[in-house]
């Protein structure tokens, strides 16, 4: 737990730190089931949270934005990280994009995905509910891109709820 608490720590003073705008942004939160690649790994049902700042950028119809993000299952695998996502609108749907590092701590041996850092790559294809609420279907994948051995990575497809502000 105390692995945690650090981690989310870092998590929120780097995001306090963004130039963001006060007010604005879009909490994520979903729920969903993490299947291990590597043999005799369990599935797991997951937790992610994420807090998504008003855009920075709006390049053509895209709007990029800085996000936080924190992954929690039930093996007690941690992980969180920061960067940048990319949402376009088509109508009421809505797609969204992400490439980000992060720190990864496995809650034992059956989950190990080679190290603690860790990149998730995200594709969600979403609907907007209201002007404020919308909900997307998520699949996005972890591993350590080669960075440690093994690289066995973790597959995850999630139901989120995301509300702005």
């Amino acid at each position: 737990m105390t692995f945690f608490r650090r981690l989310a720590g870092a998590l929120m003073a780097a995001a306090l730190a963004l130039p963001l705008p006060a007010a604005a942004g879009t909490l994520a939160i979903g729920f969903g089931d993490s299947m291990f690649s590597h043999k005799g790994a369990p599935s797991s049902a997951t937790l992610d949270l994420e807090w998504q700042a008003a855009p920075l950028w709006q390049p053509g119809q895209w709007r990029i934005s800085p996000f936080v993000a924190l992954s929690f299952d039930r093996h007690n695998d941690t992980w969180g990280g920061i960067g940048l996502t990319a949402q376009r609108d088509f109508g009421s749907w809505f797609v969204e994009i992400s490439e980000v590092p992060g720190l990864y701590h496995n809650g034992g041996a059956a989950t190990d995905l080679g190290g603690p850092l860790e990149f998730r790559t995200l594709f969600g294809l979403g609907y907007h509910v209201t002007d404020t609420t919308s909900v997307m279907l998520a699949a996005y994948h972890r591993s350590n891109a080669n960075l440690y051995a093994p690289n066995p990575g973790v597959n995850t497809v999630s139901l989120r709820f995301l509300q702005r502000f």
